[in-house]
């Protein structure tokens, strides 16, 4: 799995430094916490996920961003992991020098897998969902905001807490980007 993560961290590191040909001087890189009480994973703080995003402004008010996260859980004789790698595409609904608010979609891929001991699987989740988000700079490359999605979900075998299950979801993110 950490082989995974490296491919994944290396091949974002790759397209940040290709962008900035065509993204019109805002490409950044951006940590999000999801703060979801449900899942198994969820730290003594409450955030179940980290996620690395390297937010790149294309034309206008139009900004995609690619998106690696991590979670593991290793308990008394419990392993589980889940990588995931998506990205988001994201429109600004209004812009000023010190805030934006964006509108958008979600798109993420889990690659899961689980060892008990016993027995042990692997999977591939999918997620979808719809995005409405706000940032604040607090300087003119520093900001910090929040992001509400509601999305679609179908989860695989290899999904430790809810093994082949499909069902709407929502998630709560705080969000700091820094661009170059």
């Amino acid at each position: 799995m950490f082989r995974k993560m490296t491919l994944a961290l290396a091949a974002l590191v790759a397209l940040a430094a290709a962008a900035p040909a065509g993204a019109q001087g805002k490409v950044g890189l951006g940590i999000a916490a999801n703060f979801d009480s449900t899942d198994a994973g969820v730290s003594a703080l409450g955030v179940s996920r980290i996620y690395v995003l390297v937010p790149i402004q294309l034309a206008g008010n139009l900004r995609i961003e690619p998106m690696v996260g991590m979670n593991t859980v290793d308990s008394a004789g419990f392993d589980a992991s889940d990588l995931t790698l998506g990205a988001g595409v994201l429109f600004a609904l209004s812009a000023s020098p010190q805030a934006q608010v964006y509108a958008g979609g979600r798109l993420a891929l889990d690659f899961v897998s689980w060892d008990d001991g016993v027995a042990d699987d692997s999977g591939l989740d999918f997620r979808i969902a719809g995005a409405i988000g706000g940032e604040y700079f607090l300087a003119p490359k520093f900001s910090l905001g929040a992001e509400a999605d509601f999305g679609f979900y179908s989860t695989s075998d290899g999904n430790y807490t809810i093994p082949d299950a499909s069902g709407f979801y929502t998630a709560g993110y705080f969000i700091s980007r820094f661009y170059f």
